[in-house]
């Protein structure tokens, strides 16, 4: 049996950043405990420990938008520095490289950055590659900003409604 390779998967990226009044390790915290600031219908553990490298969690977002579940590996944890994720959904031609950074601006300051980016290689054309693009192009603007400013929220003494 042989795999189709499509030569043109469809890309979404996004990157951004803001700053957080709030010290680096508090940022970092809530970094972590991203059901603090995201909506998701189910989060659960399926392999490896929980915040270690090696975690294998199944997630499904509660957004409000047209969002399948979908798992996420955790490639990379530098403290208070880097948390880096891979998603994906067995049997499917996605992934998504999520890639959340903090950097120390001063004792009760922290920038937040991130860069995310997805491959959807499902083998659309045409009018059908045109329209899955502009409903995941659509939701990811939904999800950052209305996702990325919690963060901001929940880190600065917020709470999430």
């Amino acid at each position: 049996m042989q795999d189709t390779i499509h030569a043109k998967p469809i890309y979404v990226t996004r990157t951004g950043s803001l700053n957080i009044s709030a010290p680096i390790a508090t940022v970092w915290k809530h970094v972590l405990d991203y059901p603090s600031w995201q909506k998701y219908a189910i989060v659960e553990t399926v392999a490896g420990e929980h915040n270690e490298e090696g975690e294998v969690l199944y997630l499904m977002k509660d957004e409000g938008l047209d969002m399948e579940a979908y798992h996420a590996r955790t490639i990379q944890l530098i403290p208070e520095r880097r948390a880096l994720w891979k998603t994906f959904r067995e049997g499917q031609d996605y992934f998504g490289i999520v890639d959340f950074n903090v950097e120390k601006i001063s004792e009760t300051e922290t920038r937040f950055f991130y860069i995310v980016v997805y491959e959807f290689a499902f083998g659309l054309e045409g009018e059908q590659a045109a329209a899955f693009e502009a409903q995941m192009n659509s939701n990811f603007d939904k999800l950052t900003s209305n996702v990325i400013p919690r963060l901001k929220m929940v880190a600065e003494g917020g709470v999430m409604s």
